[in-house]
């Protein structure tokens, strides 16, 4: 296989691109926006604190990675969210934290001592708590699982489902459609 090689003439090239890919969506913009940039999408976004202090306003979506120094706020974010306090109505890809917090639908994985989707998860959430309150396809990791309707595996300490289709591994499993609506060490429902 042939190696790449940059040449000096070419760095320049590469550079103009690379600031083109973070200053287009700016470009785009429309004035306003409170203080922050608005823009129609960003590939990367900072924030220091909700609101106030991030890079771009929290309704432009982000499609690249997020960083959180300490809370970020977001309307969607469809690649990586790394912070220790990341809260956003849709995401689709990895969020990884101490609280990862999802109004809407997430699709991917979700890794933090607490993950909570207010809808639709279909993925896998590892962690201390992990909470659904809609649908869960995938699976659930923790010491504590909760999901309102489930189809895939819960493995924890506690779990707890409305109606899953599936299999349920922990101490104490609920499951009000499954073989027994509590049983220990395992349950399931079809």
């Amino acid at each position: 296989m042939k190696r790449m090689a940059w040449s000096r003439s070419e760095a320049p090239a590469w550079l103009a691109c690379l600031v083109l890919a973070f200053a287009a969506p700016t470009a785009l913009a429309e004035e306003g926006g409170e203080g922050l940039i608005p823009a129609p999408f960003t590939p990367f976004q900072l924030s220091f604190a909700s609101g106030y202090s991030q890079l771009f306003e929290k309704a432009t979506p982000v499609y690249g990675l997020r960083l959180d120094v300490f809370y970020g706020v977001q309307s969607k974010v469809v690649g990586i969210d790394v912070g220790p306090f990341n809260e956003v109505d849709t995401s689709i890809g990895l969020g990884m934290g101490v609280a990862n917090i999802v109004h809407g639908d997430a699709t991917g994985l979700q890794i933090g001592a607490a993950s909570v989707v207010d809808e639709e998860a279909i993925g896998a959430q590892a962690g201390f708590a992990n909470i659904v309150g809609g649908r869960l396809s995938g699976a659930q990791l923790g010491v504590i699982n909760r999901a309102e309707k489930a189809t895939g595996l819960q493995l924890g300490i506690v779990n707890v489902s409305g109606s899953m289709a599936g299999l349920q591994i922990g101490l104490l499993n609920f499951n009000e459609k499954g073989f027994l609506p509590v049983f220990p060490l395992f349950n399931f429902g079809l």
